[in-house]
């Protein structure tokens, strides 16, 4: 099972991506992928440390908001 879709508070997630690690380890999601809106903060804020504690794969993606014709869309990425 993979959540490819989680937003932290880099953008307007809620919980920490300490916690998010923390709830994919225990629910044993195989993959992981943080995609914040506009922008892959998340990047420079993870530490070998957390990432040990999760057996899976992270991602770091980033939601993008895009237009075509001017309808919003959103990609991710």
């Amino acid at each position: 099972m993979y959540n490819l879709h989680i937003h932290t508070p880099f953008s307007d997630g809620k919980d920490s991506p300490e916690k998010i690690i923390y709830l994919a380890e225990n629910l044993r999601l195989s993959a992981i992928a943080f995609t914040d809106h506009d922008n892959c903060d998340v990047w420079n804020y993870l530490t070998p440390k957390m990432v040990s504690k999760f057996s899976g794969d992270i991602v770091i993606g980033a939601e993008l908001k895009c237009y075509h014709a001017g309808t919003p869309i959103e990609i991710l990425a």
